[in-house]
């Protein structure tokens, strides 16, 4: 006996290699890394507040399409250095849903990272 299958609804994971430019409004965000202070606050701000991880084998699993392309920017070294890091310790945290439109979390010192 023959039995049908369908994989619709079977995910294909595929690598995708983009071989362009950054568009010319976007290229402003290489200068970034000249402005020490402020990328240090932008990347408390993201790594501080995400549903995303590195997994073992360095991919940024979890959380939604943003949370993993911030992730992304900031980097595993970046992030595993603020896990390390007791100053920066989020005592409470709300992730981000379809009704608030934004996600936030508090720190010890009770000043809010957030994005929306």
């Amino acid at each position: 006996m023959k039995i049908k299958v369908s994989n619709s609804n079977s995910p294909v994971w595929r690598n995708l290699t983009v071989k362009s430019e950054l568009p010319a409004n976007l290229q402003k965000l290489d200068e970034l890394s000249k402005h020490s202070k402020v990328k240090g606050l932008v990347d408390i701000a993201i790594g501080k507040n995400t549903q995303s991880m590195f997994d073992d084998h360095h991919k940024v699993i979890g959380g939604n399409a943003t949370d993993q392309a911030l992730m992304k920017f900031i980097g595993e070294e970046v992030f595993t250095n603020l896990a390390k890091q007791t100053e920066y310790v989020v005592t409470d945290a709300q992730g981000f849903n379809s009704t608030n439109k934004f996600s936030q979390a508090r720190r010890s010192e009770e000043r809010r990272v957030g994005k929306e």
